[in-house]
């Protein structure tokens, strides 16, 4: 049970029910007391702060625009703990970049013969 703190929030540690992961949040609504004792049917709190802070997700900054693309849904799907999905996106993503690589390696004067 969560006691209020000095500046009147309320802390609680909540569990998710489907993928077990925990998150500590922070409440400053006066409700949440009853909410605490198990009055909650229709009530909606909004915490204030949830920790871990969520971080957004990156590609790298010189990535093309669709090796980016493929890059970040293999990121969400690892968060998702969808490993087989992440796998075939991170390998799209390099496969996209390599035969770009390539086709301007093909280009330059030294490689034609120039």
């Amino acid at each position: 049970m969560s006691q209020p703190q000095q500046d009147n929030t309320h802390s609680a540690l909540l569990q998710c029910q489907v993928c077990g992961e925990c998150v500590v949040a922070k409440f400053t609504d006066g409700r949440f007391a009853g909410w605490n004792k198990g009055v909650y049917i229709g009530l909606r709190l909004e915490p204030v702060e949830v920790w871990p802070q969520e971080v957004a997700p990156e590609a790298p900054q010189h990535a093309p625009g669709n090796v980016r693309s493929y890059f970040l849904q293999g990121l969400d799907n690892l968060q998702r703990r969808n490993f087989d999905a992440a796998g075939t996106m991170f390998r799209k993503s390099l496969d996209i970049a390599l035969k770009r690589l390539c086709s301007v390696e093909r280009l330059t004067p030294d490689r034609r013969g120039a």
